[in-house]
Order: structure tokens, then sequence, then C-alpha cells
């Protein structure tokens, strides 16, 4: 399980090989998919969503069934909803569901711890397994190393991570 990352880069590693007139391209390409990891998570309309933990999310998908991802409450009411539905008077269809829009939009949340594990998986296998090292010389004659060793500053990053 989990290993789709490293075999594509495994495969990507075997089509820079055998067609060597793709490596600067299939390179330029790597290192925009770290750029683009690093964007998202530096962008301040994201945040690193968690899944729960692995146990937890185990048995939710052995159910079939996705973890919700809520936020305060765990999905009920607060007391303070519930009187604001009673003074309403039970009004169905009339009152909007919706809360009013908060002056500061509310944050997406993106499965970031993700996107940066399988990227590195799949990174980690086109440079190490190349009995020679021509791949990491045009990975680093195209600074590569930049957006690699830039994802480890990135602000939406979990402390712990």
């Amino acid at each position: 399980l989990g290993d789709t990352a490293t075999n594509l880069g495994n495969a990507m590693d075997e089509l820079m090989r055998h067609q060597p007139s793709l490596k600067q391209s299939a390179t330029a390409a790597i290192i925009k998919l770290l750029e683009q990891v690093c964007a998202l998570g530096r962008d301040p309309r994201y945040v690193c969503w968690k899944p729960a933990s692995s146990k937890e999310s185990s048995v939710a998908s052995s159910n079939g069934a996705h973890l919700p991802l809520t936020r305060g409450g765990g999905g009920e009411a607060s007391s303070d909803e519930e009187e604001e539905e009673e003074d309403n008077g039970g009004e169905a269809g009339t009152a909007d569901p919706l809360p009013a829009p908060s002056p500061s939009p509310e944050k997406e949340p993106v499965p970031l711890v993700d996107y940066v594990l399988n990227v590195m998986k799949f990174v980690d296998a086109i440079l190490s397994n190349n009995s020679t090292d021509d791949h990491c010389r045009e990975f680093v004659s195209q600074t590569g190393l930049v957006p690699l060793m830039g994802i480890l500053g990135l602000p939406n990053l979990p402390i712990d991570f």
C-alpha cells in the first residue's frame, strides 16, 4: 500500500534513462511540481488538514466511509445555535441555513502532508534509482534544490512535521 508515488517515480526514471531527450523536460516538470507544492504550502488561503490517526482512518476506509472534517463542536449545534432556532419560532424555510459570511474568508483545508510525502517518494525514486548521477546533476543544474529545501520551511505545514 502507498507505493503509487514510488512506482511512478521508478517509471519516470526508466523513461528518462531510455529517452535522454526527455530528461530536461521531465526534470523541469518535476521542479515545477515541487514549486506547486511550495506555493500551496505558503498560500494563506489554505490550512493543512491532518487526517485522524492511522487506526481511525484504517477503520473508516475499511468501512468505505470518509472521516468528515468538522470545526468546533463535532457536528452538534451549540447552545447559542439552539437558542437562535428557538427565537425564530421554528420557522422552516424562511431563515438562511448558512451563517453570514465573516469578514475574513475561511481557510480551505488541504492534505498538504500527504502531498509532500507523495512528492518526496516520487522525487526520491527518480533521483536515487539510477546508478549514475545524471538525473541528480540535471536536477541541481535546473535549481531543483531551491524548492526541494523550501518544502521544509512551509508555513502551512504542521509544527510536528
